[in-house]
């Protein structure tokens, strides 16, 4: 029969081997998002991905099978990065706070995680000639427009914003706006001021959304 240690050990292996894996990936993606941000969809591989993370050439196949699934996979960790999730759980009030929140965070997330958002772009951009990455990446930008959309009705029952207002069309232009700005900024970062740009737009939308 085997020792209680022995029990022990054996009950935490797999666990550890998970966290291998989870760190791995963790690794991985990193490494692919900065490889994207230099070289583009077309001209990177899943080989110089596992190098540049340090491990085989071929563990990057092991474990996202292709290069579209790892493009996926890329967005997905630039997107729900742990640290930016923290800071969206920060308390507001929800609505138009909300509302303005995100697009201070949004803003704010660009020439700190510069590389990451770059790759994103450059993946936001690929769904265009990439059909394979169309459906998941269209996922997430439901998801985000949705959060949007939420908080505007939220805010259209508060009496913050007009009645008349449209929650998801208004939750497009935001979304649109926001990466528009972004993609400005990565290719013209002397000619954008980011923080002159967030204030103006958030003084618009107040303006714009405001009950009369």
């Amino acid at each position: 029969m085997a020792s209680a240690t022995t029990q022990l050990a054996r009950s935490r292996e797999p666990s550890t081997h998970v966290e291998r894996r989870e760190e791995a990936e963790r690794k991985l993606l990193a490494a692919a998002a900065k490889i994207i941000a230099v070289k583009g969809l077309e001209r990177f591989t899943l080989a110089e991905v596992g190098e540049t993370a340090g491990y085989s050439r071929g563990l990057p196949r092991h474990y996202f099978g292709d290069k579209d699934e790892l493009t996926i996979r890329v967005a997905l960790y630039v997107a729900e990065h742990p640290i930016l999730q923290e800071r969206l759980k920060e308390k507001v009030e929800p609505g138009l706070a909300t509302v303005v929140s995100i697009i201070r965070f949004f803003f704010s997330v660009a020439p700190k995680y510069r590389t990451n958002v770059r790759a994103l772009s450059i993946v936001l951009a690929g769904v265009l000639t990439n059909h394979s990455l169309k459906e998941p990446i269209a996922r997430m930008s439901r998801a985000k427009r949705a959060a949007l959309a939420e908080h505007i009705a939220i805010g259209i029952q508060r009496g913050e914003i007009r009645k008349d207002v449209n929650p998801q069309a208004q939750a497009i232009l935001i979304l649109a706006q926001m990466r528009g700005v972004v993609m400005q900024w990565l290719s013209e970062q002397d000619a954008v001021d980011l923080e002159a740009v967030e204030t103006e737009f958030i003084e618009t939308l107040r303006r714009g959304l405001a009950t009369r």
